[in-house]
């Protein structure tokens, strides 16, 4: 397995790595993408410029963008293994043809559910398993973090992921999991999902399987640059065309992907917006204790994740935007591909966050 990924050619995503020393950061320095991005290290003001280049330079369809990427969520999950020292793999199989890959051994007193990012279309990369066991050292091994590994659209299209995201808290509550010791999390598409779990909750849809038995508070969601609409009018979208990662192409065409799936049946339960707009939220706090949201000041989506968060905070007391400033889409996730996680304050409220402990270890 690890000689074939050696020999395979460059995925996208290590062309993008790469980009910056050889090509992105002189051509960066002469065209001053740095003054779009003064509170960023060069590295990942350089990658976010060479990513956008890349999406932006030809209209992409989805299977070249998942085969320029390479690898599916499994085996970048089990490349990541082979190369983290003391990393084993850890894997559950869940109905509904999903898996849960487990950061670190199995550990079911309290667990982060992680949904990952990519518009439903794309594999979750293997920063996003960078990132989860740098959270669970931080945590000292006390929580325990498992990613869920779903189908991708267009080939399977909604709600099937809502259901294998439903089987995956089932998994986890059935192993012993108590639901206040379970957080939801998740970066873009996967915020998305969470929130789907938690309107579900509030409210069955025939069309999906039953919700567990009995009462059922879940212990937080953590959302990192959460997907809020299926729509790309909102005026960030324009305000920050130059800025984000990700061009105005690429956020249509994650929107062209998922909406065959979007019935108008399901709307409600599978675009967090309209649940808010639609009043389907209210009484969320009876479902979820707390809420976490984290934003880039130059990402697309800002205007409607900001807007939904302050719906979200009108129904949980315990809700908290934090705006990065100078972010971009995902740019938690990034950070620690670029190799400076710790030097974003955002980092700091997610870990303490992440801790289910109601003291805020780093005074934020």
């Amino acid at each position: 397995m690890t000689t074939a990924v050696a020999t395979s050619p460059l995925t996208l995503w290590q062309k993008i790595q790469i980009a910056p020393v050889i090509v992105v950061l002189p051509l960066a320095v002469a065209l001053g993408v740095f003054r779009e991005n003064k509170r960023r290290s060069w590295l990942r003001a350089a990658r976010t410029a060479a990513a956008r280049y890349i999406l932006s330079v030809r209209v992409w369809t989805p299977w070249e963008l998942k085969s320029a990427l390479g690898l599916t969520t499994t085996q970048t999950y089990e490349a990541w293994v082979c190369r983290t020292d003391g990393a084993e793999v850890f894997t559950d199989e869940l109905p509904e043809g999903a898996k849960l890959h487990w950061v670190g051994p199995r550990m079911v007193d309290r667990v982060i559910l992680y949904f990952h990012g990519g518009g439903y279309m794309l594999p979750a990369r293997e920063e996003h398993f960078d990132m989860l066991l740098t959270l669970r050292r931080d945590l000292k091994g006390a929580v325990g973090f498992a990613l869920l590994n779903y189908a991708l659209v267009p080939e399977n299209p909604f709600p099937k992921q809502v259901r294998q995201a439903l089987a995956a808290v089932r998994h986890l509550l059935d192993a012993g999991t108590s639901p206040s010791k379970l957080i939801l999390a998740g970066d873009s598409a996967g915020g998305n999902l969470a929130l789907q779990i938690v309107t579900y909750l509030l409210h069955p849809h025939p069309s999906l399987p039953a919700p567990p038995a009995g009462p059922l508070c879940l212990g937080g969601l953590l959302l990192l640059s959460p997907w809020m609409e299926f729509r790309t009018d909102a005026p960030s979208y324009t305000r920050n065309a130059a800025r984000d990662v990700l061009p105005l192409c690429t956020h249509r065409l994650f929107t062209d992907c998922v909406l065959p799936g979007v019935t108008p049946e399901l709307r409600a339960h599978l675009e967090p917006a309209f649940a808010a707009a639609s009043g389907l939220w209210r009484g969320m706090g009876s479902v979820v204790e707390r809420v976490l949201v984290v934003a880039g000041e130059h990402e697309g989506p800002l205007d409607p994740t900001e807007e939904t968060a302050r719906a979200i905070a009108r129904e949980v007391q315990d809700t908290t935007l934090f705006v990065l400033p100078g972010g971009v889409h995902d740019d938690l996730i990034s950070a620690f591909g670029a190799g400076f996680p710790l030097r974003l304050p955002a980092v700091h409220r997610v870990v303490d966050f992440s801790s289910l402990c109601s003291p805020h270890r780093y005074g934020l």
